[in-house]
């Protein structure tokens, strides 16, 4: 006979087992098990997600890290700056100890949406000594392109081409772009009446008159005068035969 038990707490455990058999004079016997498992350092909740919505600048979440007996946590730390751990001791008893991990976080620069990052927590008095969290933060944004890249395939070299894209907010609300750049040699923007107007929506007609072959990648940047959107980036992607 196997038994297999899986997510047991820690410490010593006994479970009760019936087994039911064809046997007449004894169909139905009972079994002890006494199980021990092994303390661990383990924090709840296992993941910590940081949502920022337009405006907010700072969002603060926590986990609580329970240690066995004997076990000591020793600091907390985090793999970003953007991320700033407090460990602070809850409880402690001879059954073990508890600490609650408040995390701070500052929401990302204008032209990153998403950081990926990890809480690690030293604890002295176990084989396994760190304990890690995933962290990530997000921060939704409220300009747009359309389309979200520009992707114009293959042209021949020396011949003009044109492509357009869009820029708006999400809420419809009206904006102004400051300036429009591309990171690539040989491509003009026109940006013209975009800049300086306040519009809820511009567009801009990109030129390009690619100066040599092989591929062509870079961004396209537009930076407003959004205090909470400084600038949107769209990818563009060619090949020159």
């Amino acid at each position: 006979m196997t038994v297999r038990l899986s997510e047991l707490p820690p410490g010593r455990q006994a479970y009760h087992v019936r087994l039911r058999s064809n046997d007449p004079t004894r169909p139905i016997s009972y079994v002890t098990l006494s199980v021990l498992s092994p303390y661990r350092v383990q924090a709840q909740p296992e993941r910590l997600s940081f949502y920022f919505p337009p405006g907010t600048a700072v969002r603060e979440r926590r986990t609580t890290v329970t240690a066995p007996p004997g076990v000591h946590t020793q600091d907390a730390s985090s793999t970003s700056k953007l991320f700033r751990p407090h460990l602070e001791l809850a409880t402690g008893s001879e059954a073990g100890s508890t600490w609650e991990v408040r995390v701070t976080a500052q929401r990302p620069e204008p032209s990153i949406r998403k950081v990926d990052a990890l809480l690690v927590i030293r604890a002295i008095g176990t084989n396994n000594n760190e304990l890690t969290v995933p962290l990530v933060a997000l921060a939704p944004t409220q300009l747009r392109a359309t389309p979200s890249a520009l992707i114009l395939g293959t042209m021949p070299r020396g011949e003009a081409h044109t492509a357009t894209v869009a820029v708006s907010r999400r809420d419809s609300a009206d904006f102004v772009v400051h300036a429009v750049d591309i990171n690539i040699r040989g491509l003009r923007v026109d940006a013209q009446p975009s800049l300086g107007q306040r519009a809820s929506r511009h567009t801009l007609r990109i030129s390009v008159v690619p100066e040599s072959e092989g591929p062509l990648e870079g961004r396209l940047r537009v930076d407003t005068r959004d205090p909470t959107e400084e600038s949107v980036s769209i990818p563009f992607v060619a090949f020159v035969r």
